[in-house]
């Protein structure tokens, strides 16, 4: 992993601000922090699934971990319940310290992984996610909104996507 994020950034959601640290994980090596949250680019087809919310803007799937969970367990079941898919295999791809006006400090993990379907997605229940659209490589920064993460993303994961 590297030792100084790749970039800083900030960002809103749910009317909060926030400012950021991106850094880029290598060799499969995740930290020895406790994560709050992940997030997935997945691969479905050689499309990334882009999930609709019905209060947010649309995003990549994942959500928070819960207690007791592994990070295993919780990007599982975040997928089961937003995608209804399963993941066949992962590997992290970067890790984001997120820091709120009040300096409250929330730790996110991404990954990349491939996707499998379940089922057709009925509902996620508990959540907001209202369905899924998938989306090429190249098209995902258009709809997620994420500026130069989102870019960074795409460099970092293009090549598992056939073109």
């Amino acid at each position: 992993m590297s030792s100084k994020p790749i970039f800083l950034g900030q960002f809103t959601t749910n009317n909060k601000k926030y400012q950021y640290e991106l850094y880029e994980i290598l060799d499969n090596k995740i930290p020895d922090i406790e994560f709050q949250k992940v997030r997935l680019v997945g691969n479905y087809k050689n499309k990334v699934p882009v999930v609709k919310h019905l209060k947010f803007d649309d995003s990549l799937s994942g959500g928070g971990i819960e207690i007791g969970e592994t990070i295993d367990q919780a990007l599982r079941r975040e997928i089961k319940e937003e995608l209804n898919m399963e993941i066949i295999s992962w590997s992290p791809i970067y890790y984001k310290i997120n820091i709120s006006e009040e300096d409250e400090k929330t730790n996110s993990l991404g990954i990349y992984a491939e996707l499998d379907t379940i089922s057709e997605f009925v509902e996620d229940l508990g959540g907001d996610v209202i369905g899924y659209d998938l989306v090429k490589i190249e098209e995902l920064e258009k709809r997620i909104k994420y500026g130069k993460t989102g870019d960074w993303l795409i460099k970092k994961t293009e090549k598992y996507f056939k073109k």
